[in-house]
């Protein structure tokens, strides 16, 4: 299931006037450059430009058999929900660690058991929050809500 990113708009707005102002800058300087080193270069500040725009536009969050994907281009995350360990409600000012895939200040923390068993963290923000909360319980049985945090339910080691 997709569930759409939330985007405040100050940080869009941010993007979206550097990336425009990066664009015509390099299309102002490939058109003034008469050297092939200045071309490059402003070829360079376009393809800039570009990739903050890309950054707005390809941010997406999907639960599909078992996997979180997240993306935004040229990232890449696909987190098994069995290995989720703990989600909860955080905001910019409390993060501390951990990768951001997100352009709200209304985020969820997401810890989560990488390859290696490698305690791994990110943060996103669900346009819908409570929608995608409520779908990864539905799927995922080893999961439990207590409050606003999500929790993984340990199943304790049996020894002979």
């Amino acid at each position: 299931m997709h569930f759409p990113p939330k985007k405040d708009t100050l940080p869009i707005a941010i993007i979206t006037a550097c990336s425009l102002f990066t664009i015509a800058l390099g299309t102002y300087m490939f058109w003034e450059m008469n050297t092939l080193t200045g071309r490059f270069v402003a070829g360079f500040i376009i393809l800039t430009g570009l990739f903050l725009q890309s950054l707005i536009s390809s941010l997406q969050y999907e639960v599909s058999a078992n996997i979180l994907f997240i993306r935004q281009w040229p990232l890449r995350w696909k987190i098994p929900l069995k290995n989720i360990v703990h989600i909860r409600a955080s905001k910019e000012s409390e993060w501390s660690s951990g990768v951001r895939p997100a352009l709200s200040q209304q985020l969820l923390h997401i810890q989560y058991k990488a390859s290696g068993g490698i305690q791994n963290e990110v943060q996103i923000s669900p346009a819908d929050r409570e929608s995608f909360l409520n779908y990864l319980l539905e799927n995922d049985s080893g999961l439990y809500r207590i409050g606003e945090e999500i929790y993984r339910q340990e199943m304790p080691e049996v020894h002979p």
